[in-house]
């Protein structure tokens, strides 16, 4: 043993430099490629990469994409002070004087408990509660051009699991509502379209989720205790499987008026109305469009099952302005769309103008050339939405901003 005992302590000192050389070698890695080698030697080796940081700056933790920005001067609309909670809306109606804000509190959580959205659990259920998925609630402000106040309940779906659930559900495409149209005009048929409140209340929900009563239930009825745990029974908005289970519904109500979905689109349903012509009814989540020879007829058949609102011929449908020219004939175009598209832009951009230029991109702009360094997480959700309004535009039918768009995309 006293002979191996050198060739042991030679082994050891080399395989401590081979350890410095590697050390080394890291530090050199996470200098200048951004990459970090987790040392903790109670978890495996990982590596995680990065953009390298600029001299002098340091990187945020926990960045978080979904995070809002605080604002401690609130939401201004039209004049007008939004709330961000139950709480502050009470204050807002103290302090002017009247109840608009708890009205519409008072509003939403009517028609959603009288439509059996809820359920308080029982005492057995209460027991059983590893079979349930909790998800926080959250009410929602708005106030319209009108002055009028509008809240909305929705529910954290973003906390759900839903493996296993079905979550998809068809639209109809675009390019639909303009054949439509066209064929509306080719038989002198009626168009109107409709707006399905509350939509996704009509469908039942297939996850076990409960939720934690608020402020607001207790305020519609007193009865309710605040905290109080309740069943989600009905589809509602922010659950991941709710469209499913309401685009079933729907179809199901269409197929009892004897309509079938067209082979092209599965979401514009027709049925023979005798002689040259057939009825058509397309949809798109809880918009409805309805060409037909008694459009009105068939609308009234609908309402006996949902409560359907603005009904009357297109204005503004799916993005697109909606004319009827002096000749029966109909103006699709986009202006109102785009009127709000930039608006939306400057307040992403926080400037009060926008340029004038005629394309997104400058034309004489290489990308695959560019030597910009690259833009924070922050910066890349921005794009993201900027890109996504202007696809919508080339949707709606501004195709001049399709080559620009499909190179920044």
């Amino acid at each position: 043993m006293s002979e191996k005992r050198p060739d042991l302590k030679s082994w050891a000192i080399k395989m401590k430099a081979t350890a410095d050389r590697i050390l080394a070698l890291t530090k050199d890695i996470e200098k200048h490629l951004g990459i970090t080698l987790d040392r903790d030697p109670s978890k495996e080796v990982t590596l995680q990469c990065h953009r390298p940081l600029k001299p002098g700056t340091s990187r945020k933790s926990n960045v978080n994409r979904n995070r809002r920005k605080s604002n401690p001067m609130g939401k201004q609309k039209y004049g007008v002070r939004v709330p961000r909670n139950v709480k502050e809306a009470k204050k807002l109606d103290k302090e002017n004087g009247n109840t608009l804000l708890q009205d519409a509190i008072v509003k939403e959580i009517s028609v959603i408990w009288s439509m059996g959205t809820f359920k308080l659990m029982s005492k057995v259920q209460r027991k059983n509660m590893k079979r349930y998925q909790y998800t926080p609630l959250r009410i929602i402000f708005d106030v319209k051009q009108d002055g009028h106040r509008k809240a909305r309940l929705v529910i954290g779906g973003h906390v759900v699991d839903a493996t296993g659930h079905d979550v998809y559900a068809s639209n109809m495409k675009t390019i639909s509502a303009r054949v439509l149209m066209l064929i509306a005009i080719a038989n002198q048929l009626d168009v109107i379209t409709g707006d399905i409140g509350n939509a996704y209340l009509f469908a039942k929900s297939d996850m076990d989720v409960y939720v934690s009563l608020g402020e607001e239930f207790h305020m519609y009825n007193a009865d309710i205790p605040i905290g109080a745990r309740a069943i989600v029974q009905q589809a509602r908005y922010g659950l991941p499987t709710s469209a499913n289970p309401w685009h079933a519904h729907l179809a199901d109500t269409l197929r009892m008026l004897d309509f079938k979905p067209t082979q092209y689109d599965p979401d514009v349903w027709y049925r023979y109305s005798g002689g040259d012509c057939y009825d058509y009814v397309s949809t798109h989540t809880d918009d409805l469009m309805i060409v037909a020879k008694d459009a009105r007829g068939i609308m009234a058949k609908l309402e006996e099952t949902y409560t359907i609102k603005n009904i009357g011929p297109p204005k503004f449908h799916l993005g697109c302005d909606y004319h009827c020219n002096t000749n029966a004939t109909w103006s699709i175009g986009t202006e109102t769309y785009v009127k709000e598209a930039l608006e939306q832009v400057q307040d992403l951009l926080g400037k009060q103008s926008l340029g004038q230029d005629m394309s997104p991109m400058d034309q004489k702009w290489e990308p695959e050339l560019s030597a910009q360094p690259f833009l924070p997480l922050d910066g890349h959700h921005l794009f993201q939405q900027l890109i996504g309004i202007a696809q919508w535009l080339i949707t709606c039918g501004r195709m001049d901003l399709y080559y620009s768009i499909s190179l920044l995309s």
